[in-house]
């Protein structure tokens, strides 16, 4: 007699290992999906940084420049007040400085005084007083002083305030060496 075939042999007729397969696939899907994203937020990420160090290195590069520009101008003035000493090269006479300190000292005595008297060389020799008195008048004692004496002299600097007057003023001059 024939043998009826029976169905319990173990073939499985139901969607399972279709199931199974397609749950699988999702599953790795769903994996390569959060590798990516992580792959991409981290570039994101590494680029930001790439962006924001690029940024700083542009502005230190400018910093740098700008530094480098500010040198340079430093490094001409000091070249050109080398070359501006370098080129006095005509000293004051003997005479004229006798005759400047024996100027200085026999200016009127009075409240206040000079403060400073610078002597060189600048088309002629001149000779520079800086100084504070207490009022116009003293000033003005000052300069009938020096027109006295028979000096040529230019008023550069007045400032009058209720305490003092500050001013300077280049005395011109051409000695005769005899």
């Amino acid at each position: 007699m024939d043998t009826p075939i029976s169905l319990e042999k173990g073939l499985n007729l139901t969607d399972f290992r279709q199931k199974q397969w397609a749950r699988q696939r999702l599953q790795q899907l769903i994996k390569m999906t959060t590798v990516l994203l992580i792959s991409l937020l981290g570039s994101l990420f590494f680029y930001q940084q790439y962006q924001l160090a690029l940024s700083e290195y542009q502005q230190r590069h400018i910093q740098l420049n700008e530094q480098k520009q500010q040198l340079a101008k430093v490094n001409q003035l000091i070249e050109n007040l080398k070359n501006q000493t370098e080129m006095i090269t005509t000293p004051l006479s003997q005479q004229y400085i006798e005759h400047a300190l024996s100027l200085i000292w026999q200016i009127p005595s009075q409240n206040g005084g000079l403060e400073n008297v610078q002597i060189y060389i600048e088309e002629g020799e001149k000779m520079k007083l800086i100084g504070k008195y207490q009022s116009q008048a003293e000033l003005n004692t000052l300069q009938d002083y020096l027109h006295a004496q028979g000096k040529q002299f230019t008023l550069d600097y007045l400032h009058a305030n209720e305490s003092n007057v500050e001013f300077s003023l280049t005395i011109s001059e051409h000695i005769k060496e005899e």
